[in-house]
């Protein structure tokens, strides 16, 4: 009996150093996980298109809510990288600096990307935070 024991548990042994063997080669040998695409100027038009219209009071669903903060939220942020990326805006070069006045409110910040990115079709494939930083830089200059 005791050897009938011993045989099992080394049998229940090497199943499991079979297992363990398995498991760690399928990890190693998996597929590497899928990167997120970047915004491009197509999708960030959708969202900022939604924003318009909860911001004209036209209704929309849950995923148009949702889609208006992804917009305002990611022009936002890129006003804000553009001017503590490199410090005050005197310190960037030239074809890099925008100075958006205090007066413009988020809406207008949402229109006049809108209306820049319908205006030129061929961008929409590209980075979305380089289109609207190029907004900026073309719509609001320093003076």
């Amino acid at each position: 009996m005791n050897r009938r024991t011993s045989a099992g548990a080394h049998r229940r042994r090497l199943g499991c150093t079979i297992f363990v063997a398995l498991a760690i080669a399928m990890f190693c040998t998996a597929a590497p996980a899928q990167v997120t695409p970047m915004e491009t100027g197509r999708s960030l038009l959708g969202k900022c298109r939604a924003a318009l219209t909860g911001m004209e009071g036209r209704g929309g669903n849950v995923q148009d809510v949702v889609d208006a903060g992804i917009c305002v939220g990611y022009l936002q942020a890129t006003a804000d990288a553009g001017i503590t990326e490199s410090g005050a805006p005197d310190s960037r070069p030239a074809a890099s600096r925008f100075c958006i006045p205090s007066s413009i409110g988020r809406e207008e910040l949402v229109r006049t990307v809108v209306r820049r990115l319908e205006s030129d079709p061929g961008v929409l494939d590209g980075n979305a935070s380089e289109l609207v930083h190029a907004v900026y830089v073309d719509s609001y200059p320093c003076n």
